[in-house]
């Protein structure tokens, strides 16, 4: 039986590395397989190709008597804030920063 190590192992007939594959027999595979000292190995299954389907794609093209959109606000209003100098109220932060200079 064909195992895979999950740590070094050393023993009658075999020698193997974790991650190496080696040949036991099923005695022994059981016995390290109930230990977990080693893992069944399971060969690659063969995939078969398959067929490729091309998709054709056609191109937008932009209709050019559309109205261009309007430009958007500019966000979230800002908030009123204090000068930190005299403690006036303002309306916007970059206001309250160059208020007192």
């Amino acid at each position: 039986m064909q195992l895979i190590a999950n740590r070094p192992l050393t023993g009658t007939g075999y020698r193997a590395d974790p991650g190496e594959f080696f040949d036991t027999d099923p005695r022994t595979a059981e016995k390290l397989l109930r230990k977990g000292a080693a893992s069944r190995y399971y060969p690659p299954m063969r995939l078969e190709p398959k067929a490729v389907t091309v998709y054709e794609n056609k191109a937008v093209v932009p209709d050019e008597n559309k109205a261009e959109s309007e430009p958007r606000g500019r966000g979230r209003p800002s908030k009123p804030t204090k000068c930190h100098i005299c403690g006036d109220v303002l309306p916007s932060r970059q206001l309250a920063r160059e208020h007192c200079k």
